[in-house]
C-alpha cells in the first residue's frame, strides 16, 4: 500500500519535511539494525532492553510526532513516510520467522493460513513491543486519510489518473484490512487487557476518519463485527465499541469513498 501512495503523491507534494520526520527515521533504522542482529540469533529486539525501549518509545510516540505537528497536504509525503516505516516495523515483529513456516510449493489457502497462524503466535510473542507500536501506526494511517481526501480534491479532472485512482482503491482497501484485522485482534486469546485497551482506544479515536474513506459496505462489515465483540466485552471496553459501531454506521459517501 505504501507504494501506491507513494506514487500517487510524489510528484505533487513540497519536499520540505515535516518536523520531527528525521529523528523519526533515524530511530526506525537504529532499530532496524537491532532487528537484523536479533534475527541472525533467531530473535527479535525485546523492550526488555533499555536501548529497545528507548527507540520503541521514540516510534510509538503520537504526541510527538503525529499531535504537535499541523500537518498539510504539502506533508502528506513525509507522513506517508513516517507511516510506512511505522507499519514496516509492526510487521517485523509480527511476521516473525514467517519463512520457516511458509512452504512456498504448497497451495496459496494453506499459505494465508499459515500466514494467519504465524501472525497470531507473534502477537501473543511480542505484545509488549506491539501493543505501543500498532496503536500508533493506527493513528498514522488515520492522519493520513483528510490529507489524501483534500489533495485528491484539489486536482484537476486531467490529473485525476488511472494510477491515482487504483492507488487510492489500493490504499482503501488496505486500510479496511488493517482497521479489522486490529479489530479482530481483540479477541485473541491470551491477550494482555492493555494491549487490547490500547489498540482498542486508537480504533475508536480514529473511527471517524476511517469511516469518511472507505465505502459503506467496509463501513458495514466492520461495525457489524464490532457489534459482535459487544456482545461479550467488559465494560471498559464497551464506549469505544459503540464509538466504532456509530462511526461506521454514517451513510454518506464523498472524496475518496465515491473513487
Amino acid at each position: 500500500m505504501r507504494v501506491f501512495l507513494v506514487l500517487l503523491f510524489a510528484s505533487s507534494i513540497s519536499m520540505a519535511h515535516a518536523q520531527g520526520l528525521p529523528e523519526y527515521l533515524s530511530a526506525a533504522r537504529e532499530l532496524d539494525s537491532l532487528v537484523i542482529e536479533a534475527t541472525n540469533n533467531n530473535a527479535m529486539p525485546r523492550v526488555t532492553d533499555i536501548k529497545v525501549a528507548q527507540l520503541v518509545s521514540v516510534l510509538s510516540d503520537s504526541d510527538r510526532f503525529l499531535n504537535s505537528t499541523a500537518y498539510e497536504t504539502k506533508d502528506l509525503g513525509d507522513l506517508v513516510e513516517i507511516c510506512g516505516k511505522a507499519n514496516a516495523i509492526s510487521m517485523k515483529y509480527a511476521l516473525f520467522d514467517l519463512k520457516k513456516a511458509i512452504d512456498p510449493k504448497t497451495d496459496q489457502k494453506k499459505i494465508v493460513l499459515r500466514v494467519q497462524q504465524v501472525m497470531e503466535k507473534n502477537v501473543l510473542a511480542f505484545q509488549d513491543e506491539l501493543e505501543l507500536l500498532q496503536p500508533f501506526l493506527i493513528r498514522c494511517m488515520a492522519k493520513q486519510a483528510p490529507l489524501m481526501n483534500d489533495f485528491m480534491l484539489k486536482l484537476k479532472p486531467e490529473e485525476i489518473t488511472e494510477i491515482r485512482v487504483q492507488g487510492i482503491r489500493q490504499a482503501r482497501n488496505g486500510t479496511y484490512n488493517m482497521y479489522m484485522g486490529f479489530l479482530q485482534s481483540l479477541n485473541f486469546k491470551g491477550i494482555k487487557a492493555s494491549y487490547r485497551l490500547k489498540l482498542l482506544r486508537a480504533l475508536s479515536e480514529t473511527a471517524e476518519r476511517y469511516s469518511a474513506i472507505l465505502q459503506p459496505e467496509a463501513r458495514q462489515k466492520i461495525g457489524d463485527f464490532a457489534k459482535l465483540v459487544q456482545l461479550s466485552a467488559p465494560e471498559p471496553f464497551r464506549s469505544d465499541l459503540k464509538t466504532i459501531i456509530e462511526a461506521m454506521s454514517a451513510t454518506a459517501c464523498d472524496g475518496l469513498c465515491k473513487l
